[in-house]
């Protein structure tokens, strides 16, 4: 007979990190009156991003997440709430997320995108899992360079609505370090 005595710790119910940065390019406010120098002149931006997720949210195991950067250049929020053992069913989870992104190309355009989305991931088999997800968006640009009225269609606020299937197939022997193996993707999708 031999004895084994196990320890177990759980995991920190909180964890946050905190990022510093900065770009060092070319970019300003473009001037829709003259093309001669769209990107501006050579500038500095400092940029700070933070993430902070809650594990056993509500003690059901759900994982919440809260993610950020900004700077001056982009402004990005991200939040998701992970169910996992959707339905009681082992290997099914679903995952909501919400996204909200502005930022400044260096030398042309503005963008804003904001996105809400779900996404059910479902494991087949051992090497077999399924993602099917449904993402709705809303892109609108701003501080275009061209002049508008040369692209008037182009910079009205687009909507759109995805539908999309994603099939994984792995066979390798380890992911993280594979030798030998296959890993295929399917990906299917419709957008209106």
């Amino acid at each position: 007979y031999k004895n084994v005595l196990y320890s177990f710790d759980e995991a920190n119910r909180y964890t946050f990190s905190l990022g510093f940065g900065a770009q060092l390019a070319r970019f300003g406010t473009p001037s829709t009156t003259s093309l001669s120098s769209p990107g501006g002149t050579t500038g500095f931006s400092p940029s700070v991003s933070f993430t902070a997720t809650r594990l056993n949210f509500l003690g059901r195991g759900h994982t919440v997440s809260l993610r950020g950067t900004y700077s001056s250049l982009e402004k990005l929020g991200s939040l998701s709430y992970l169910q996992p053992r959707f339905r009681d069913v082992d290997g099914r989870n679903i995952t909501y997320t919400l996204l909200y992104d502005s930022s400044l190309d260096v030398r042309t355009f503005a963008s804003l995108r904001e996105e809400g989305s779900v996404q059910l991931s479902q494991r087949f088999s051992k090497s077999l899992n399924g993602l099917f997800q449904f993402s709705y968006r809303r892109v609108s640009v701003s501080r275009v360079v061209i002049p508008e009225l040369l692209i008037p269609q182009l910079v009205q606020p687009a909507r759109i609505g995805i539908l999309s299937a994603t099939f994984i197939h792995d066979r390798r022997d380890n992911p993280a370090d594979s030798r030998s193996g296959i890993y295929t993707t399917v990906n299917f999708g419709a957008a209106d």
